[in-house]
């Protein structure tokens, strides 16, 4: 491989470069930020289509809320949490997969009434 030459390896760049020092080095630059966020992004959006397959257990008045969560932990979570022990996330993905998380949990607690007024 010659000095400059890009080499592409799945999502990732290679770049042989001789620069520091006058030492041949590798340069590697990761261009899967955009990626990352993209996938966290298809992640979150596979979660909502797996709650929604299960929406009719979810929404019904005969299970109860422990019965719930546990298809919410058992169905939904591992689809979106799939692949995370390589993530590293900004606080916009963070927020992002919290925000999923409290819509999810909202449907299924839903509004509660303390005293005279509704807290959502």
């Amino acid at each position: 491989m010659n000095i400059g030459e890009m080499l592409g390896i799945y999502e990732l760049e290679i770049k042989h470069s001789k620069q520091f020092r006058a030492s041949n080095t590798w340069e590697i630059s990761l261009l899967t930020l955009n990626n990352k966020n993209k996938c966290i992004k298809e992640r979150i959006v596979m979660g909502n289509k797996a709650y929604n397959a299960n929406r009719q257990l979810v929404n019904s008045s005969l299970i109860s809320r422990n019965s719930k969560l546990q298809i919410y932990r058992t169905l939904v979570c591992p689809v979106v949490t799939y692949g995370s022990e390589s993530w590293t996330l900004t606080m916009e993905e963070e927020r992002a997969l919290a925000v999923f998380e409290r819509k999810i949990l909202w449907k299924i607690y839903g509004p509660v009434k303390e005293n005279t007024l509704w807290r959502i």
